[in-house]
C-alpha cells in the first residue's frame, strides 16, 4: 500500500545513517518484486558510495527471500510479508 511505503530517500538515509555509524561492517540487501524494480534503482543510485548494497529485487523466489531475511540482523520493510517471516525466524524488523 502506497500510503505505507518509506520514500526512497528514506531507506536511502536509513542506509546511510547505518554505514556511518559502523563503516563496511553490514551488507545492505534490496529486495522487492518486479514492481519495486524502479525504486530498488533509486535507492541504488542514492546509496552509490557505499560498496555493500546488493539489489536483488525482481531476482528472489519466495524460498530465497526467506533465506535472506533468517540471515540477516535487522529487516527494514513496509511490507508485512517480510515482517511476518522475520518474526517467525527471529529475525529484528522495523516496519
Amino acid at each position: 500500500h502506497k500510503s505505507r511505503q518509506w520514500s526512497t530517500n528514506e531507506f536511502s538515509k536509513c542506509i546511510k545513517t547505518i554505514e556511518n555509524a559502523y563503516p563496511s561492517k553490514y551488507e545492505f540487501v534490496i529486495c522487492g518484486g518486479i514492481n519495486d524494480i524502479i525504486r530498488s534503482k533509486k535507492i541504488e543510485k542514492q546509496t552509490s558510495r557505499i560498496e555493500k548494497v546488493i539489489n536483488k529485487t525482481g531476482k528472489t523466489s519466495l524460498l530465497e527471500l526467506i533465506t535472506i531475511i533468517e540471515e540477516s540482523i535487522l529487516v527494514i520493510s513496509a511490507d508485512t510479508s517480510a515482517q511476518h517471516i522475520a518474526a517467525s525466524s527471529q529475525t529484528s524488523c522495523i516496519v
